[in-house]
């Protein structure tokens, strides 16, 4: 493939124009002074869309190549010992370097462009389909050439060529991030299309003295010369091999970085040829199993059958055997079968029934190892999973299509089977069944269609249900008719059906109701025909006005009526009902506002308070009741709307303290609360303790009045943040937490903010002292049981609050037990020991099983 053509215009004939006796339509670029290396061009099939990669930028054309989007993709920072995802070392120079398109291909599947460029290791940036200019996904991950001169090729293929896997996968010829390896290939002289090629891995590992005086292995990866020779009789007794058996002699050097440029150092490796012969069959077998770990494969040719009906073919190129050896294959346990060996391989016929194993309950598969050897060398040439199925675990045409295997769905005969012969009239073929019938795939199956909208059904209301299906059998003299199957909590019902227009279900009409006290209640309905021949299950919603019309079990006229329409409910009387069964004229009006909740019921006379307010009623829309809230004669802005059960506001300002009714309006008229809110005026008065170590954490209470209203409360020390802990808060008193300073400081001021509220202390407040410190504690022994009086001395102890003494056993995170200490002034304190009798058993007890197992 070309990686070096310079272009600069790009040229399609089609139709059109003439010029210079051509017929030309269009060209990209358009502007004489733009100039692109272009290196790949692909084409979207369905869009006709044109997308070129070329250095430093990606190209996406319209069909008539206008250009749609044009993203830059280099020059970028990069250096070649950079791995994909990075250079490893800030030590590493980097340049800005050429970003060359070295791989361009569309998935059409995954609907995404993969462009792989000469930079980062040859790593590959995935971009939507139809927009690159979205953001694209990166995968750092080495997989084109990293060198601007050298090719890479690269198509979307299947991952495995068979009919029972078709996922797609980027095939890449290109080198690997980690560097050069050197590899040692085989095949057969007369073989002329390289069916028998293989390969291994050569790796020469040399033990060097590093500057730290330690050992390293260091990879000697590039073979520089290499000949056959014959072993002496110490190389041979090394080896394990006969005197005068051949070896394999190379020279190997360390590559520089991950090129292909040798390190001045050598060393030499000795591998026998009878070693190398053991590595080939093993890297055979293994890429035969299907092993990911076999890297150093180069490549098999052909493949082996998945074996999913009664004879299972093994394809590659087999040596001949001796006059009379055979060829024998092995299904797990059973016993071994004489292998036929066919132009393509060999062809093994299954164990007969009882010699297979059973199909766990649930599964419709077991897999066994086949191995295939010869009985010359009773040894395994080939091993791999092999499957006995059965269809006829599959009960529905579904599930039966959809399987994994070769497996058909007899419509009249309502099974799933592999053996399409035994069935009667229509006959569907599944999905991964390489025998493609007239009826092929899910398609065909006997089925509801699928709603994108909910089918919904009122409680205790008869009604009639009407299904869309598809594909429906045609009843034949002796079959009975159609049936669907409502399952509703615990019950059961079977209702009669008919067919309509060969497209419809309908369920006769019933009473479908529900106990469970929610709006709605999914229930299933399968739908069967000739008793039990399954056609399809689909859930439907049934629904209770009542219930979605209110609201902590009170009806609420503005819920009901302003449910969404498909449910069909209407305010009847005082409660909501289905439209349907109501007998009185629908109501369009609702009644006025109901309160029943307020929270809180009282906030600074500053106001800034956010109040909820909880009813029914309370409007249809957040417009209706705008301007309509009010406490007293203050307006409460709203901040949040629930229609007709909730409205949250916040309060206006206040000329004093005072205690009114909370007020809202709607179109109906207005409601005052039985119960009232206090707009009340905050004091402070002072705080306690007044000192308290640097580190933070010391209690602070803050004396004053109505502390505990209104809905948000903040406080601070200076310019420091005091923690409030609202739990604790009372009309009198407010507790903060302290945060950490920096320094020993004096706080000169307090101030508290609550809602709109601000009030601020001045003076010497509070004292942030040095944290304490312990410099003795005395005595260090104490009984087991606890309770001995420990002094401890130390620094500013008095500025501790809640002093404790904890015991800690080893690097256990938990404390074994802790008491409570006395502060007897900033340098003293006095702790009880604490008890450890069940600690110190559990300690006895282990060094005794210690002991004893030592003895042992």
């Amino acid at each position: 493939m070309a990686t070096s053509l310079t272009v600069l215009v790009i040229t399609f004939w089609l139709r059109c124009t003439i010029v210079y006796g051509y017929e030309f339509i269009s060209q990209y670029p358009i502007h004489h002074n733009e100039t692109f290396k272009f290196y790949h061009l692909v084409v979207d099939k369905i869009s006709g869309q044109v997308y070129v990669g070329s250095v430093n930028w990606l190209h996406q054309l319209s069909p008539d190549l206008k250009p749609i989007h044009v993203i830059r993709t280099g020059p970028k920072l990069d250096n070649p010992m950079c791995h994909a995802s990075g250079c490893p070392s800030s030590d590493i120079q980097t340049t800005w370097i050429d970003n060359v398109n070295k791989i361009l291909v569309i998935d059409q599947e995954s609907r995404i462009v993969i462009a792989c460029g000469s930079v980062s290791q040859g790593s590959c940036l995935k971009y939507k389909l139809g927009d690159i200019s979205a953001e694209p996904e990166f995968v750092p991950v080495s997989v084109a050439a990293n060198d601007a001169e050298a090719s890479t090729y690269a198509f979307i293929g299947p991952e495995r060529y068979n009919s029972w896997d078709r996922s797609n996968v980027l095939y890449v010829a290109g080198n690997e991030e980690l560097g050069y390896v050197s590899r040692l290939a085989r095949t057969c002289v007369n073989d002329d299309n390289y069916n028998s090629y293989t390969e291994v891995t050569l790796e020469c590992h040399v033990k060097e003295l590093t500057i730290n005086d330690k050992i390293e292995i260091v990879n000697y990866n590039l073979v520089q010369d290499a000949k056959i020779a014959n072993a002496g009789v110490k190389l041979a007794n090394q080896l394990g091999i006969e005197t005068g058996d051949p070896i394999l002699v190379a020279t190997f050097s360390p590559s520089k970085g991950i090129s292909n440029e040798p390190v001045n150092k050598s060393a030499i490796c000795v591998f026998s040829l009878q070693e190398i012969e053991v590595k080939f069959n093993e890297n055979v077998h293994m890429c035969f199993n299907g092993s990911t770990k076999a890297r150093n494969m180069g490549y098999i040719s052909g493949m082996i059958s998945d074996g999913k009906l009664s004879q299972c073919r093994l394809h590659r190129t087999l040596p001949e055997l001796p006059f009379g050896a055979k060829y024998k294959c092995v299904f797990g346990n059973a016993p071994p079968i004489d292998a036929a060996v066919t132009s393509n391989g060999l062809a093994c016929p299954t164990p007969d029934i009882k010699h297979r194993p059973k199909i766990a309950q649930g599964q419709d598969h077991v897999y066994v190892p086949l191995s295939v050897h010869s009985s010359e060398t009773n040894k395994d040439f080939v091993s791999r999973n092999f499957a006995f199925y059965d269809c006829g675990q599959h009960l529905t045409c579904h599930t039966c299509i959809m399987s994994e295997w070769a497996c058909n769905w007899c419509i009249y005969d309502n099974k799933c089977t592999h053996d399409a012969s035994v069935c009667q009239r229509t006959i569907i073929s599944g999905e991964n069944n390489p025998t493609k019938l007239l009826n092929h795939g899910i398609g065909h199956c006997p089925r509801i269609r699928q709603y994108k909208k909910p089918i919904l059904l009122p409680n205790n209301v008869p009604k009639e249900l009407e299904l869309e299906v598809e594909n429906l059998p045609h009843l034949q003299p002796g079959h009975t008719g159609f049936q669907c199957s409502v399952s509703i909590e615990v019950a059961n019902m079977i209702l009669p059906a008919r067919v309509e227009s060969n497209h419809f279900i309908v369920c006769d009409k019933t009473t479908y109701s529900y106990e469970e006290d929610v709006g709605e209640y999914n229930v299933s309905v399968k739908v069967v025909w000739n008793h039990n021949h399954y056609i399809d299950t689909i859930n439907i919603t049934l629904y209770k006005c009542e219930i979605l019309g209110s609201h902590r079990d009170h009806a609420d006229c503005s819920l009901c009526i302003t449910r969404n329409s498909i449910y069909q409910c209407t305010w009847c009387g005082n409660s909501c009902s289905y439209s349907e069964s109501c007998l009185e004229n629908p109501v369009t009006e609702c009644p006025k506002p109901r309160i029943d909740m307020i929270k809180p019921l009282s906030g600074p006379i500053e106001g800034g308070t956010i109040v909820t307010i909880e009813g029914s009623n309370l409007g249809l829309r957040v417009e209706e009741v705008t301007g309509k809230v009010r406490i007293g004669d203050v307006l409460c802005d709203i901040v949040d709307f629930e229609v007709s059960v909730s409205i949250t506001c916040r309060t206006g300002p206040s000329n004093g303290s005072v205690v009114a009714p909370v007020i809202v309006q709607n179109d109906a008229g207005y409601t005052e609360s039985s119960v009232l809110f206090s707009y009340k005026n905050i004091k402070l008065q002072g705080i306690y303790p007044g000192l308290g170590p640097m580190s933070g954490g010391t209690q602070l209470a803050i004396g004053g009045q109505h502390l505990n209203i209104g809905s948000a409360v903040s406080a601070f020390l200076d310019e420091l943040p005091c923690a409030v802990n609202k739990t604790q808060t009372s009309n009198s008193r407010l507790i903060c937490v302290t945060p950490k300073a920096n320094t020993p400081r004096v706080i000169h001021t307090l101030t508290v903010v609550i809602d709109n509220a601000n009030r601020t202390l001045y003076g010497d407040l509070f004292n942030y002292t040095a944290d304490p410190t312990i410099m003795e504690i005395k005595p260090l022994k104490s009984f087991v049981s606890g309770g001995r009086m420990i002094t401890v001395h130390g620094t500013n102890l008095h500025t501790i609050q809640k002093p404790l003494m904890k015991l800690y056993y080893g690097n256990e995170i938990s404390p074994i037990n802790f008491t409570a200490c006395v502060v007897l002034n900033s340098n003293q304190m006095e702790c009880p020991s604490p008890a450890v009798n069940k600690k110190y058993d559990e300690i006895l007890l282990a060094t005794k099983f210690d002991k004893q197992a030592l003895h042992r």
